[in-house]
């Protein structure tokens, strides 16, 4: 079911989070992920995706800035969960 548009990136990005780590996971352990016949053709799919992800995210901030977004009174759009979320990565 797709997410809906007002938590469309917060799902996207806990699923994705999920995908990067078992990819890690798959690299540290030198091992391939054991991906399905029904699961690599997403596979294939999503690497093409965040192609194009990142380069509709790089069209973006050409346009707009890569500014914090803010909401329309002004205040950070981000809440305390995904500044703590962002932290992890680092």
């Amino acid at each position: 079911m797709p997410s809906m548009s007002y938590c469309a990136f917060e799902n996207t990005a806990a699923e994705l989070r999920q995908c990067q780590n078992m990819i890690a996971e798959a690299v540290d352990d030198g091992e391939p992920l054991d991906l399905n016949r029904y699961e690599q053709p997403y596979f294939d799919s999503m690497k093409r995706r965040c192609q194009e992800l990142i380069a509709a995210l790089e069209q973006y901030e050409e346009h707009f800035g890569d500014d914090e977004l803010s909401d329309d009174r002004g205040r950070s759009g981000l809440g305390e969960r995904a500044r703590f979320e962002d932290e992890e990565d680092d």
